[in-house]
């Protein structure tokens, strides 16, 4: 895993955990993961961040299930499917060409 990956996986499960107060792995539950994907969701998240969220839990989730760190039902949460349209954070090629071409000075 690259070290940026690791950083944003990071920062999704200390967000979770400071969210809901769990300070052991015995205080995991499926409820404590479902109601806080459900307060991310609610706080308007959109489907690919409670997506992605989720996909962290849920390996987290799987990797203390199978150290016996954590109930073994910790894991059978569902994973929320991407939005039907995804991101738009992004700028068209065409748009970028404009851009770059209306520019005075050379670059």
């Amino acid at each position: 895993m690259r070290p940026r990956t690791a950083e944003k996986k990071k920062a999704v499960l200390l967000k979770f955990l400071k969210d809901t107060g769990v300070e052991s792995t015995w205080d995991l539950d499926r409820g404590k993961i479902e109601g806080w994907l459900e307060g991310i969701e609610e706080g308007g998240a959109s489907p690919d961040t409670i997506h992605t969220y989720a996909r962290d839990l849920h390996t987290f989730a799987a990797y203390l299930v199978a150290e016996k760190l954590a109930v073994s039902d910790l894991a059978n949460f569902g994973i929320p499917e991407r939005g039907a349209i995804g991101r738009k954070n992004w700028v068209k090629l065409e748009e970028v060409n404009r851009i770059i071409s209306a520019r005075q000075t050379p670059i």
